[in-house]
């Protein structure tokens, strides 16, 4: 998997032939956030929900302890101004999940992140389980 990291500032350029190639980094902006329980019946869960942005790129890793689903998926859902989205499943095995993924441009009007219990793979988010606001 490939992890976008920020540039260091003040990149200088290369010359090639007496011409510059390169003249500056791009600014990516990173946040992080504690992921709450917010489904009633269930007793532990929790999470951390981190991404990074900027110039068309957009990355998102979700970490979180949950029961076992027995036979079902977590999701990760991005929220905000453009409704809702799905990222995709995440991977795991009993309690222990997560997911990494380059999503690219188009994910930086959702500001909130859902790990919901899905029993359909469907476009459609089922059981939240987890929720956080970047």
């Amino acid at each position: 998997s490939v992890v976008l990291a920020d540039a260091p500032n003040g990149l200088e350029g290369v010359p090639v032939d007496g011409t510059a190639i390169v003249t500056g980094g791009v600014e990516l902006k990173s946040d992080k956030v504690n992921l709450k329980l917010v489904k009633g019946d269930v007793k532990v869960g929790s999470g951390t929900a981190s991404r990074t942005y900027g110039s068309g790129a957009y990355s998102i890793s979700v970490e979180a302890t949950l029961p076992d689903p027995v036979g079902q998926n977590y999701a990760v859902w991005v929220a905000g101004a453009g409704g809702v989205k799905l990222v995709d499943y995440m991977s795991g095995s009993k309690t222990s999940w997560s997911l990494g993924k380059n999503v690219g441009a188009g994910y930086s009007n959702y500001n909130q992140v859902w790990v919901t219990l899905e029993r359909v793979k469907d476009q459609k988010p089922e059981e939240h389980f987890l929720e956080g606001t970047f």
